[in-house]
């Protein structure tokens, strides 16, 4: 598993620390440098602590130096980054889940991740005036969240500060606002496409039923149904029971039905077993065995990385597997089995380009297509010798 270090305004590049200060301690002086000792040799992470602790101190020194010798502002407080943000939140698309307009809490909760990716990577920038940040100032937030955190966070992060002020200047007229992060040109990550061979879904499903087997019911139910992790999470045991999964997709409202492979009905009388043995009622096919509820998005997050760290001693490229990717791998499986661009639009909601002429309120009406292409898809299976 990676090691995730955080130390405050240090960031990591192939294990080697530097100091990197946001805007408002460069304009006090402050200038990124690597964390090296006299004799030219990288500190190591416990030498990098008492570092940033001694920075620190000269750091909260000098603001209050320079708190003294500023003039005090006259008129009301300058907008913030924060003020802009804690009004985005307070929008109803944020807040009313479920309603028309509003977003998922998936999403939601997304768009919280990346704003507290800023406070917690720039805490002096996070209490900057908003107006104050240029467009220099945001490429720079760019490239130092991109060598710390990545491409793909990088990226989302400017995305959701894009968005803030675009709401912030509609909405906060006085605090004269331009957009800084709006056409920066940013460089796009490259497709990822991660597909797994049958020996790593086998590996996959023999380390979670190890280790926690509701993870080993997760994974079939995403392989055999091509859905995405919040919306299996929430499909029931009855349906499971019935034979039928119907949903309607938490991110694009498209609906899906399709039938029950027996690869899942099988999973479902060890699941069954499971909860009568602890003493659960039936709620979800796929729970949390801590806790007998469904499981919370983060906990599943966590505990599917449990088990991609044991299957990854028999299969080590499952090391960049990720749960989303069994929803490529279902698709591509279906295809490989020959499955047609329509069967596999209603098996996973998808409206490409190729058939753009599916309706999401068609797509179980074509249940038909759904269920032609789950037949293929269990063939090819047997075919493959994939034991499930």
């Amino acid at each position: 598993m990676k090691l995730v270090i955080h130390i405050p305004r240090v960031a990591w590049r192939d294990g080697k620390p530097r100091f990197s200060p946001g805007p408002a301690l460069r304009a006090l002086g402050f200038k990124g440098e690597d964390l090296k000792t006299a004799a030219g040799e990288w500190l190591d992470l416990d030498a990098s602590r008492r570092w940033m602790e001694k920075k620190a101190e000269e750091i909260e020194a000098r603001k209050a130096g320079a708190a003294l010798a500023r003039p005090q502002p006259a008129g009301p407080r300058a907008t913030t980054l924060e003020d802009i943000f804690e009004d985005l939140w307070k929008l109803r698309k944020f807040r009313d889940a479920g309603q028309p307009g509003a977003l998922s809490p998936a999403s939601v909760r997304d768009y919280k991740v990346k704003a507290r990716a800023v406070q917690t990577f720039d805490p002096e920038l996070w209490t900057s005036p908003a107006a104050a940040i240029s467009r220099a100032v945001a490429l720079g937030l760019h490239e130092r969240l991109w060598e710390a955190k990545g491409l793909h966070m990088a990226n989302g992060v400017i995305a959701v500060l894009r968005l803030a002020y675009s709401s912030a200047i509609d909405r906060r007229p006085q605090a004269n606002l331009i957009n800084p992060f709006l056409r920066l040109k940013l460089p796009a990550p490259d497709p990822r496409l991660r597909v797994a061979t049958p020996a790593e879904i086998e590996a996959l499903v023999a380390a979670a039923d190890a280790m926690e087997p509701a993870i080993g019911d997760a994974i079939l139910l995403a392989l055999l149904t091509g859905q995405r992790q919040g919306d299996l999470l929430q499909v029931s045991e009855r349906q499971i029971e019935q034979g039928r999964v119907a949903l309607e997709q938490n991110k694009t409202g498209a609906r899906v039905g399709m039938k029950v492979l027996a690869a899942l009905r099988h999973r479902l009388l060890a699941a069954k077993e499971r909860r009568l043995k602890a003493g659960r009622p039936p709620q979800t096919f796929v729970w949390d065995p801590r806790t007998g509820k469904p499981y919370q998005p983060d906990t599943f997050r966590h505990r599917f990385a449990e088990v991609r760290a044991r299957a990854v001693e028999t299969e080590p490229r499952l090391e960049d597997f990720y749960f989303m990717d069994l929803r490529d791998t279902a698709i591509t499986w279906l295809a490989n089995a020959g499955a047609t661009d329509s069967e596999i639009v209603a098996v996973s909601g998808h409206s490409p380009t190729t058939i753009a002429s599916i309706k999401k309120h068609y797509l179980e009406a074509n249940e038909g297509q759904a269920n032609a292409a789950l037949d293929k898809l269990e063939a090819w299976i047997a075919a493959q010798g994939v034991k499930l």
